[in-house]
This record gives C-alpha cells, structure tokens and sequence, in this order.
C-alpha cells in the first residue's frame, strides 16, 4: 500500500450481504476492499449480555464503524 492510500476491511455475518456488497465495489477499488465473513457468538460482557464476531481480520485500524451484526444471526 502506497502513501496515501487505504483499505477499508468489512465483517459480516451473513454471506448474502457479503455477495451483494461485493458485486457493488467498482474493479478500481477492489484492490483496497476486503471482506471477511464470520460466525457470531454470545458473551457476557461485565454483567451485560452481548453478541461478538468469532473471527476477526488480524489488523490495527486507524478507524472503526459499528453497524450490526443483526442479533437473528447470534447462534
């Protein structure tokens, strides 16, 4: 990766929305575009039940955004 330049990588849970997005990325960004699919689980975070993904890109973003994961998937 060059100066300047990025990669913007994507969990989902759900194989459908990974198809969908993937058809959309224009061939000159599919270079700078990963996405990672994973299984979700539930955990119990300081009291607090919650959903997490089980597999996660092994990265250190400089920027994160949270939309999801839809609590139908958590198994």
């Amino acid at each position: 990766m060059g100066a300047g330049q990025g990669h913007l990588f994507s969990v989902d849970a759900q194989k459908d929305w990974i198809e969908n997005t993937q058809a959309k990325i224009p061939k000159e960004l599919v270079e700078f575009v990963t996405i990672h699919h994973s299984t979700l689980s539930t955990m119990t975070l300081e009291g607090t039940l919650c959903h997490m993904y089980d597999s996660l890109p092994d990265i250190s973003p400089n920027f994160i955004y949270v939309d999801g994961p839809e609590g139908l998937e958590v198994k």
